[in-house]
């Protein structure tokens, strides 16, 4: 347990909705979380709000994350975006949990 205090949900997912509005290619930097992150953004919103919200899911890369309660899944979602955004420049590889190179597609991001 985290002795953080909680995320706001709601804003923390707008706020994430915007950074992909602005480049769609920004989904890339969540790295394997992204999964587990777009599974929660449509939650509150569709694709009418964002391409990228479709139906693709890559499971084997959903597999290479734990099934963590969200607001400790959206801590190190956020803290792999970080990282990515300081390092990887948008690149589809990246890092799995285990160091081993993970190629992140999204078929739904048109990229």
């Amino acid at each position: 347990m985290s002795d953080k205090p909680p995320l706001d949900l709601l804003s923390t997912l707008r706020n994430i909705l915007h950074v992909l509005q602005a480049d769609p290619r920004n989904f890339r930097n969540f790295g394997v979380w992204w999964w587990r992150v777009k599974a929660l953004l449509k939650t509150q919103y569709t694709r009418d709000n964002h391409s990228i919200l479709g139906d693709y899911v890559d499971v084997e890369g959903l597999a290479m994350t734990p099934d963590l309660p969200v607001q400790e899944m959206l801590r190190a979602a956020l803290a792999e975006y970080a990282q990515n955004a300081r390092y990887n420049l948008l690149r589809a590889e990246v890092a799995d949990l285990d160091g081993e190179a993970y190629t992140l597609v999204d078929d739904d991001s048109g990229l």
